[in-house]
């Protein structure tokens, strides 16, 4: 026949511990919204990060603004190769459109005061062969004045520019608007795992306390 003494312990300490530490991790979001007896807040109503959530917000977004958002990190980051290629890529795109819309008006200018076929050909010959010496100049050209000013504007006018854009306002405004069961659903979503961890091991810890409190019984 089973020892009920020797059974309890451990299975109640699973229980307690498993218990509190699902009970714990609720109430980091839950409940979203304060609750009332008697016109008397309940205690740890709302939860963690509902209650919390201006405070929280706005220590992100000022770390944002001040770590994230600095002059020294989009420096680097504009400086970077893929970035470089990626602005190539864009003027160069621009200046192809710019030519080729000129072209086009150009040949429709033509075509109301001349009519004759191969003079208009001519002209688009001679628009293709100048396009396509000048562009890649002129692409080159915009890149590097485009980059030099990044880089200028970086180093004189950024804070100046951040202030009045107020970013870390915009950000706090943003954080916010996040519905906290969404955001529940984000941080629980993607930490499932480690969350389960936690309340299992919580179990067996109480579960080993429970057959030390046995053993300690029996000894003693």
């Amino acid at each position: 026949m089973i020892d009920i003494d020797i059974i309890l312990p451990p299975v109640l300490g699973a229980f307690i511990g498993y218990s509190t530490n699902w009970l714990a991790i609720k109430m980091i979001f839950r409940p979203f919204e304060p609750k009332y007896i008697f016109g008397v807040r309940v205690p740890f109503t709302p939860g963690l990060i509902p209650k919390s959530k201006e405070e929280i917000s706005r220590k992100i977004a000022k770390t944002i603004v001040s770590h994230l958002l600095t002059a020294e990190k989009l420096h680097t980051l504009f400086d970077s190769e893929d970035f470089k290629n990626s602005l190539h890529q864009t003027v160069n795109k621009i200046v192809d459109r710019s030519f080729e819309d000129l072209i086009e008006s150009l040949k429709k200018s033509l075509s109301e005061e001349i009519s004759i076929g191969f003079i208009q050909g001519m002209i688009g010959n001679l628009s293709e062969k100048i396009k396509e010496k000048i562009k890649p100049k002129i692409t080159e050209k915009l890149s590097s004045h485009i980059e030099s000013g990044i880089e200028d504007y970086l180093k004189e006018d950024f804070i100046t520019v951040l202030s009045k854009l107020d970013l870390e306002n915009l950000i706090y405004n943003t954080l916010m608007e996040v519905d906290i069961q969404t955001l529940e659903e984000i941080i629980l979503g993607f930490s499932k795992r480690q969350l389960n961890y936690i309340t299992n091991l919580g179990g067996f810890i109480g579960f080993i306390i429970g057959i030390f409190q046995v053993m300690l019984t029996k000894i003693f």
